[in-house]
């Protein structure tokens, strides 16, 4: 009789159990890794413990096939109960002292006994597994619980023939293999990677987080950019931000009749991809040199790539007015500005620059220990740099470490455009919705600021509006129009309604746009690829900044 039950089990029993089980609990929970370990444990298993958990699948079927009982009984921890369910069939196995595995039972196959040692490297392999991922909150709490048991039937199905000694000896032994070759891998790839492969993109240098405007110039910092140029080429600009955190020299008390100029703006008016000397502050400042002054004439560098008008404000107050200007120039891209003013808020418009947003996103959490690791990964290894471009990943090493248990919980949410208009000229459409009149009032309040600001000190200020290569190509604004006409544009309307508001405020303004309108393509003041000024557009810049002020300020 007993034989004949045994062989019930061995041939109804325990293939269900290794195929209806699995399939119940992918069902109950959603999870795959526990049911396939569930699987295999059910091949191994002995038959009080086959025995126990089709019971408990069966009365799982039963409960479940009466929905109100279900719920009534169970509610929302289904998944939950049936995982302790499971737990009690294991532990009331272990209690009656009745064999666990197949290789325990009496008269069990021979092939059991050879195989039982492989069989237990394997689960102790997946028991660690299992122990690693409970670690991370994307696994489930029952991880630590499957942890436990591929353990246990790792320690009973052990080759008992092998001392105690032998076995923790031989485990340390392969746990130390495995760190060295692991470690030894690493090493051999960012050997690879520093000789044989370009430096990849690093994070940048002379930028630091700030409480106040999210980022700021680093004092005493230095580093490169490059990009690439019209030929086709990449440019290397060495970019060195002094001690007083500006891209600049150093400046001292001002010389008795010293007329000192503070340009104020974003990264056009930093020099983004040009030289120092090929900055607009250094070419204004040789040009103005050239008139007929005794009294020199300095032009102060205080412009910080991706600052909108309120963080311009916060610097100048910081940076610039201890400086001691006489005249403030506001550098004003409104295709960008505008947006930046809304993103104080924390909020965004329709149409953004995603790869940007992600990256302030950032920022304000550079001090967080997840954003400092990636940081230090992507500033010392080069291999992890190629990695992350060859597999198109975004900071892996960070994402892994939010989602360690055993650091504070901080979600990182997804980014993601979802309007096929360009970010820059979200000002120019025609007809605004209400996110956009809002980050408008916000921006104009800001510019606005910065004029009290002056006035408080009896500083002057002037001020600039440009756009970008579009700005001077009518033809592409047309081809907009057709791309996308349920939302038409007007050619220039935010560099119109810039110029409109400095009016109203009593800012006196440089045409800059005529000026740069004057060149024979685009691509001459214009880096395609990039979109800032070339070293002539910046020398056109200056130049009609000089003749301004010259008219306007400079007796």
């Amino acid at each position: 009789m007993s034989r004949r039950l045994s062989l019930a089990v061995e041939v109804l029993f325990r293939p269900a159990g290794v195929f209806v089980i699995p399939l119940l609990m992918w069902a109950a929970n959603g999870e795959w890794l526990s049911a396939l370990l569930m699987a295999f444990l059910m091949a191994v298993s002995s038959r009080p413990v086959v025995a126990g958990q089709l019971g408990v699948a069966l009365f799982w079927m039963g409960l479940h096939a009466h929905e109100r009982l279900a719920v009534a009984l169970v509610g929302g921890s289904g998944p939950a109960l049936f995982s302790v369910l499971q737990a009690a069939v294991f532990l009331a196995v272990l209690l009656a002292r009745c064999a666990l595995t197949r290789m325990e039972e009496q008269n069990a196959p021979n092939w059991a006994a050879r195989v039982a040692p492989w069989f237990s490297a394997g689960l102790a392999v997946a028991a660690a597994a299992f122990f690693a991922a409970s670690l991370f909150r994307s696994f489930p709490p029952s991880y630590p619980g499957w942890a436990c048991v591929a353990a246990l039937y790792a320690w009973r199905m052990r080759d008992r023939g092998v001392p105690a000694t032998t076995r923790l000896a031989h485990s340390l032994g392969t746990l130390l293999l495995v760190l060295l070759s692991t470690g030894l891998g690493v090493v051999l790839m960012e050997a690879g990677a520093r000789l044989l492969l370009p430096d990849p993109p690093k994070p940048s240098d002379y930028y630091e987080t700030d409480p106040e405007v999210i980022f700021t110039l680093s004092p005493e910092s230095s580093g490169t950019l490059t990009l690439r140029g019209n030929d086709g080429k990449d440019i290397a600009a060495e970019v060195r931000i002094s001690r007083q955190g500006i891209r600049d020299r150093e400046y001292g008390p001002k010389a008795p009749g010293e007329y000192r100029i503070l340009l104020l703006g974003d990264s056009f008016t930093m020099g983004h991809g040009l030289a120092e000397e090929e900055t607009i502050s250094r070419r204004l400042e040789r040009l103005l040199a050239m008139g007929d002054r005794s009294a020199p004439v300095t032009v102060i560098n205080c412009g910080v790539g991706g600052y909108a008008p309120w963080q311009e404000r916060m610097f100048l107050r910081k940076r610039g007015f201890p400086l001691e200007p006489d005249l403030v120039v506001l550098q004003l891209f409104p295709g960008n500005d505008v947006a930046g003013s809304y993103s104080r808020a924390g909020k965004r418009l329709e149409a953004f620059d995603e790869e940007w947003e992600v990256r302030l996103r950032d920022y304000r959490r550079q001090r967080e220990i997840p954003f400092r690791l990636e940081r230090w990964l992507l500033t010392h290894s080069n291999a992890y740099g190629h990695s992350l471009a060859a597999l198109k990943l975004n900071a892996p090493a960070r994402d892994i470490l939010a989602d360690f248990r055993f650091v504070k919980p901080a979600a990182y949410p997804t980014i993601v455009a979802t309007s096929e208009r360009s970010p820059c000229k979200e000002v120019c459409l025609e007809h605004w919705y209400p996110e956009l009149e809002e980050a408008w009032e916000m921006f104009a309040g800001d510019v606005r600021g910065i004029r009290d600001d002056c006035r408080a000190r009896s500083v002057k200020i002037a001020a600039y509006a440009h756009g970008d290569r579009t700005s001077l190509r009518p033809w592409i604004w047309d081809e907009m129009k057709k791309w996308i006409p349920e939302t038409p544009y007007e050619m220039n309307k935010d560099i119109r309604l810039t110029n409109e508001l400095l009016d109203s405020l009593g800012i006196p303004r440089a045409d800059v746009l005529s000026a740069l309108s004057a060149v024979a393509s685009p691509r001459d003041a214009y880096f395609m690829h990039d979109g800032h000024f070339t070293p002539l557009g910046a020398e056109m810049v200056a130049e009609c900044l000089a003749q301004f002020i010259q008219e306007r300020f400079l007796p």
